[in-house]
């Protein structure tokens, strides 16, 4: 399996043609190192408009159907590391764009939300301690600029202490889940970052997880598929998307940056990235995800009809609840879907042609198991979601 690292500079040269760098800095092969063990995901309760975006986990299910296998490896990373240690890195920035529940297989239109919360925080790594004294792990929830690229500038910055005497595990390899609240009001823009820093002594080793879809591409049998969950998006011949950008301790800054420069290892035997026949950044899913809320009530508007949703009454409920929804102008067609948390559809109803107006739609869910259930409302093209539960 053929590893070569390069640092890609993407340059648009001819027209159909994907471009190759203008500059590639070879990088000695470092092969990713494998976790010992991955922690299970537990199962959350949440609240109304609450859910989870988890990159990690859509992409898996997104690559999936392609016929890519799901890999994780696990990166070691101190912020202590210079430009004078084996290549390594710094920190990682995961950027959270995409507003896609992935265990409600649901997406919502940024267009729908104003604001959105950062309720908790969630990640895996893993840690251990060879000097004695307290690490720090230190998460910071940065801006992003209007592409959903990253920015250094912090809206929020949370310590968590790994004590000497109790590091995460004995071993950097084996992975452990930490949660940590945040509840952190994103209102001035509808999308946001989380900055992971290492403050450790060097002598201690601390690692994330990453994921990507394995292909097979030339002479790399185990060849990273691009991610299909990227806030970040370069155009044109030669563009890579990316949802996760590590600062490796021997560049000025942070890969993908916003001149087009990232890792990624050849394929092809040729020199310089070649987007048919070289792999591209292992690093492009961290097991980093965070559970959020949006607006109490979602408006959205397609070619003048505007829909509102309400919450279903009663919820939680046995038996039978109504879900409202108003429409600004009449509408031809309206349905109704019902969802499981695992995305199947459980119910349908077609409204047919609505009015303007309020209007009530009455369901039996007396056949449903106890659990959570996304209801989706869909006008002419227009598209609302809400949450409810079902007792026993």
């Amino acid at each position: 399996m053929k590893k070569i690292y390069s640092l890609l500079l993407a340059s648009v040269v001819a027209v159909a043609a994907f471009a190759q760098s203008t500059a590639n800095f070879a990088i000695p092969n470092i092969a990713p190192k494998s976790p010992v063990s991955i922690p299970q995901k537990p199962v959350y309760t949440m609240a109304t408009n609450q859910f989870i975006i988890d990159y990690d986990t859509a992409d898996a299910a997104a690559q999936a159907n392609f016929g890519f296998p799901s890999n994780r490896y696990i990166w070691d990373f101190n912020y202590a590391y210079t430009a004078a240690d084996t290549f390594t890195r710094k920190y990682f920035v995961v950027a959270f764009d995409s507003m896609y529940d992935v265990y409600g297989n649901i997406g919502y239109a940024r267009s729908t939300v104003s604001t959105i919360r950062c309720d908790s925080i969630y990640m895996v790594l893993g840690q251990e301690n060879n000097s004695g004294t307290d690490d720090t792990v230190r998460i910071k929830l940065v801006s992003v600029n209007v592409n959903g690229y990253p920015t250094t500038t912090a809206l929020w910055t949370y310590d968590y202490i790994i004590p000497g005497n109790a590091p995460l595990g004995t071993d950097w390899l084996q992975a452990a889940y930490i949660a940590i609240p945040c509840g952190y009001t994103v209102a001035t823009n509808d999308r946001f970052a989380l900055r992971v820093e290492y403050l450790g002594n060097k002598m201690d080793t601390c690692g994330w997880l990453a994921s990507y879809g394995q292909q097979t591409l030339g002479s790399c049998t185990d060849a990273a598929a691009r991610t299909e969950f990227s806030p970040y998006k370069m155009t044109g011949p030669g563009y890579y998307n990316a949802n996760t950008f590590a600062h490796w301790n021997q560049f000025s800054a942070f890969v993908p940056n916003a001149a087009g420069q990232n890792v990624y290892y050849e394929c092809d035997g040729l020199p310089g990235y070649l987007y048919t026949g070289d792999g591209e950044n292992y690093m492009q899913n961290m097991s980093v995800w965070v559970m959020v809320t949006t607006d109490p009530l979602g408006v959205n508007e397609n070619d003048g009809l505007t829909m509102q949703i309400n919450q279903n009454k009663p919820n939680p409920f046995n038996g039978n609840t109504t879900i409202s929804y108003e429409l600004s102008k009449q509408a031809s067609s309206v349905s109704l879907v019902i969802y499981d948390v695992t995305g199947k559809q459980v119910m349908n109803f077609n409204e047919g042609k609505q009015t303007s107006g309020k209007h009530d739609i009455t369901i039996d869910g007396s056949n449903l198991e106890a659990g959570v259930y996304f209801y989706s409302v869909v006008a002419d093209g227009v598209k609302m979601t809400s949450k409810m539960t079902v007792v026993k």
